[in-house]
């Protein structure tokens, strides 16, 4: 046994490097292949958000391009806001409501209807509402998601007429619309991808349950 040991002892010497460089080579092999998955899901991500991105900025174009018309000249009238309102809800699917707020956050006029009236509604998500009058810009607003109402955000563009804001337009908007957008950009299927707006909150995710949405 003891003319045996030295042999035995050599070959495992022998055999040490080989073992050693084939876990090296596999480390290295399994490192280039996260790193390949990391790339692509950056690019990806990227893709989609630069895709959400240019969905939400034409939304802001289409409804500024709507404060424009002279039906929403004051006094506002009802029955022009709601005929304007019908045509487009119709014509542009992503938009759940479109309402006239005033400079203090009321809701003057609404279609559909708020429940319990337009003239005693106020706007939900007050700091995207101000935020408008500030900037006098376009402004994507937070989700908000009140008790046994449908989780909705804002996109809000100021009403000038002769320098001034004369009421803010709104369009809302449900948080499926942005899972629809990410999908149209060329989205897996199998991937899930998480939107939250600038509060944290919750706006879509992929294969997440609906009662998710508008929680931080």
């Amino acid at each position: 046994m003891n003319k045996l040991r030295p042999s035995l002892l050599l070959l495992l010497c022998a055999t040490i490097p080989v073992l050693v460089v084939s876990v090296v080579i596999a480390r290295y092999s399994l490192g280039q292949q996260r790193a390949a998955i990391d790339r692509d899901i950056a690019q990806r991500a990227d893709f989609s958000a630069t895709g959400l991105a240019r969905a939400l900025e034409t939304q802001r174009q289409l409804l500024s391009v709507v404060s424009e018309s002279p039906r929403l000249d004051p006094p506002l009238e009802r029955k022009a806001f709601k005929e304007i309102a019908h045509r487009l809800l119709g014509r542009v699917p992503v938009w759940q409501m479109l309402h006239i707020s005033d400079l203090h956050g009321n809701i003057v006029l609404s279609v559909p209807a708020s429940k319990g009236g337009a003239s005693h509604a106020t706007v939900n998500d007050v700091e995207s509402h101000r935020r408008v009058i500030e900037t006098r810009t376009a402004v994507v607003g937070s989700v908000v998601r009140r008790e046994r109402e449908i989780p909705t955000f804002p996109i809000r563009v100021p009403v000038e007429r002769d320098g001034a804001i004369t009421s803010i337009l709104t369009a809302l908007i449900r948080p499926e619309e942005i899972t629809n957008i990410l999908y149209s950009t060329g989205l897996a299927k199998t991937w899930t991808a998480w939107i939250a707006d600038g509060d944290g909150r919750l706006v879509a995710a992929t294969g997440a349950a609906p009662s998710l949405v508008g929680a931080l």
